[in-house]
């Protein structure tokens, strides 16, 4: 395996995913809040490229900016500097081509599975028809493995059913970028690597633009083509990762590989010093 060069190097030949362009790139951005009359600079001087069609996976421990920089790549907060760029556009207020996907499922508790995941479509596409959006809504019903459900309610449903619920309601209008903050942090373990492989066989038919936010590295080698290490705060890029492992992947055997172990050891020993001494969250 090729070694490791930090300082934002890519390493690892792995299988090369689909060629394009930046599709969402962060530059010399730095963010602070201002809490209770003190500054606190959460971000600073980040750059990182995002290349179209590929699953980024951004793995950092608590409060070094993580979920800060997909709220500055959804326009949902300004950058303090720098500057953050939507296929070589300055990103400037919402940015409605992004899907975001949060912790929370976020899914309205007097709504059905088929009406929650049918609103997006009532909000971007009111020109189709009901029969349309409907036949949308439950075409994504089923992939994501709820069909039968369509009229349960999200208090009827487990966890890992609402967070199905809210992949599709996201993937339903298509939107070019996928945005993902710990989806599956909540998750009991089980549930946790059937959506890992949910998400794995998804993004292998259609290979979306994501963005994947997480605390667990072994979570972000399953998913990734690379690998983004942040520092502790304030969240730097300390260095990008190639996952030398091949694609299609199974969530459910991969550790088992000598592969995955040796990808594993390399990348623990560049995080390892960023998870200790934490001192809050994001």
């Amino acid at each position: 395996m090729a070694s490791v060069q930090p300082d934002s190097a890519t390493v690892g030949a792995g299988p090369a995913p689909p060629s394009g362009g930046v599709a969402l790139g962060f530059y010399d951005v730095g963010k602070v809040f201002d809490r209770a009359n003190t500054e606190l600079t959460v971000l600073a001087d980040v750059h990182l490229e995002v290349r179209e069609n590929e699953f980024t996976c951004i793995v950092g421990p608590s409060g070094c900016g993580k979920s800060t920089l997909l709220n500055l790549a959804a326009g949902l907060s300004p950058v303090s500097h720098g500057r953050v760029e939507f296929r070589g556009r300055l990103v400037q207020g919402v940015n409605t081509d992004v899907g975001y996907i949060t912790q929370d499922s976020n899914l309205l508790p007097w709504a059905t599975v088929l009406e929650n995941v049918s609103l997006p479509l009532e909000i971007r596409h009111a020109n189709w028809s009901r029969q349309q959006r409907t036949e949308r809504a439950l075409e994504w019903i089923e992939r994501v493995g709820l069909k039968g459900f369509e009229r349960h309610y999200p208090h009827q449903l487990s966890g890992g059913m609402q967070k199905r619920v809210s992949i599709a309601r996201t993937l339903v209008y298509d939107p070019d970028i996928l945005l993902m903050d710990e989806p599956f942090g909540a998750l009991d373990a089980i549930t946790k690597l059937t959506l890992q492989n949910l998400l794995l066989n998804l993004w292998q038919e259609r290979h979306k633009t994501i963005v994947f936010v997480t605390h667990d590295l072994a979570e972000a080698i399953t998913l990734g083509d690379r690998v983004v290490i942040m520092t502790k705060r304030p969240g730097r890029v300390k260095t990008v990762l190639a996952v030398d492992l091949d694609r299609p992947r199974d969530a459910f055997r991969l550790a088992e590989t000598p592969a995955y172990a040796a990808v594993h050891r390399q990348f623990w020993d560049l995080f390892r010093d960023e998870v200790t001494e934490v001192d809050s969250d994001e």
